[in-house]
């Protein structure tokens, strides 16, 4: 039960208890009345509120959803392009290792005599 109801319970109880003592009078039943017609332009205001405060969320949530899209996107195409940069790193050290050991292997074909060593 919303709290809204409970105003009108309570108006309509308030008006029922002051009958048990004598017939309720015309200004008692205006004063219920009117408490019942408040009670109803409360929760009237509380069904806005509650529409206005939905709709606001779903805007918000629409264009959070939209931002964190484009940020997934944007984070998926920034991985790819950082696992292209270490695979093409990768084949750049195998390849220089590999042109390292050939060079080397080479030198020490060539000049057999001379050392590679800075040492002596």
């Amino acid at each position: 039960m919303s709290k809204h109801s409970i105003y009108i319970a309570v108006g309509f109880v308030s008006s029922l208890l002051a009958g048990c003592a004598s017939q309720p009078s015309t200004a008692d039943l205006m004063r219920a009345h009117a408490d019942e017609a408040q009670a109803r332009v409360e929760l009237r205001k509380q069904f806005a509120a509650d529409w206005d405060r939905g709709s606001e969320l779903l805007r918000d949530g629409e264009k959070r959803i939209r931002k964190g899209e484009k940020q997934v996107d944007s984070a998926e195409r920034a991985l790819e392009e950082g696992r292209e940069q270490v695979a093409r790193g990768n084949r750049e050290i195998e390849e220089g290792r590999r042109l390292l050991e050939e060079s080397e292997r080479q030198f020490k074909e060539h000049f057999p005599g001379h050392a590679l060593s800075s040492g002596s």
